[in-house]
């Protein structure tokens, strides 16, 4: 396996899960690999992330979106081919989170059939009319996000599972002072 370019200390796993709570410990994996594209999504960026990690951020990338402007905003802001040339629905199914798989596959069918008009640069006003034109997105728009949360959680199990797919685990070194026995 190639080096992970993300790299966790087990401490702040240990912190995320304090309280029992597995949503945290998803946001510290999404938190890493926003790291990664602090200074944009440039093709050096890109690559520094492997297949699960871009589904995993690919999701939250998709949430964050959906919440702003819907598929018409991903889409207009340059993402549309990052959810519809990519395997993320099928890896997102892989991992666990079927529905969201489910849903995504519609919203593709939409865009693979309108993807020219989409993709066009548009003016403010016709940016505004397109969600009024592409409403078909509304309903898949809004149970992605009813269901996000249930996903999230079996999208974090699966994390669990196959950790070192998303990140390499640093441990804390013990200092020589405590494995002396005194």
């Amino acid at each position: 396996m190639a080096e992970n370019f993300v790299k966790i200390k087990d401490s702040e796993i240990k912190e995320a899960l304090k309280d029992g709570d597995i949503l945290a410990f998803f946001d510290l994996f999404v938190s890493h690999y926003a790291d990664v594209f602090k200074d944009g999504y440039t093709a050096e960026a890109m690559a520094k992330l492997n297949a699960s990690q871009h589904t995993i951020w690919a999701y939250h990338l998709l949430l964050e979106e959906l919440d702003e402007e819907g598929f018409v905003g991903l889409i207009q802001n340059g993402f549309g081919g990052y959810f519809f040339k990519n395997p993320v629905a099928k890896m997102l199914k892989t991992f666990g989170a079927v529905k969201t798989s489910k849903l995504l596959y519609k919203a593709h069918d939409i865009y693979a059939a309108n993807k020219e008009d989409l993709e066009r640069d548009k003016s403010d006003d016709d940016f505004i009319a397109s969600f009024e034109e592409y409403e078909e997105f509304d309903p898949i728009e809004e149970e992605i996000i009813e269901i996000s949360e249930q996903e999230k959680k079996l999208l974090a199990y699966y994390i669990d599972e196959h950790i070192e797919e998303f990140a390499e685990i640093l441990k804390k070194k013990k200092k020589i002072s405590d494995m002396i026995k005194r």
